[in-house]
């Protein structure tokens, strides 16, 4: 049996939309979303393990991005992403090993009219 540990867990944040905002306040008008998101993807054992591991946060990148463009298509009049974390562990068990991608995304949005009140 193969055993791995897991890899350290890495943080990234991104700075807040407005440089004119000190982080943790909203504008006026707006609201803070917060949003999480986890992926669990098998380990390929032919693969290069750093290249499955970017790729995986590649995808979590996407979905995280999308979750502004979902907004605007359906609540908000105006969304920005003001935090992201990401961590990255590898885990395996006796039927496989995988990769665990997890992320959280604060949000700030302007809400439409109709969803507003």
């Amino acid at each position: 049996m193969t055993a791995f540990a897991p890899l350290p867990a890495t943080a990234q944040g991104v700075l807040p939309f407005n440089p004119g905002i000190r982080s943790g306040q909203v504008p006026d008008g707006y609201i803070s979303v917060q949003s999480g998101i986890s992926l669990s993807l098998p380990l390929k054992e032919d693969g290069n393990v750093d290249d499955q591991i970017k790729s995986a946060q590649k995808t979590l990148y996407g979905l995280a991005s999308g979750s502004c463009a979902s907004a605007l298509e359906t609540i908000a009049d105006d969304c920005n992403i003001s935090f992201l974390s990401t961590n990255v562990d590898m885990n395996q068990d006796v039927r496989s090993a995988k990769i665990m991608v997890r992320s959280q995304i604060t949000m700030i949005m302007k809400l439409k009219a109709a969803t507003a009140k």
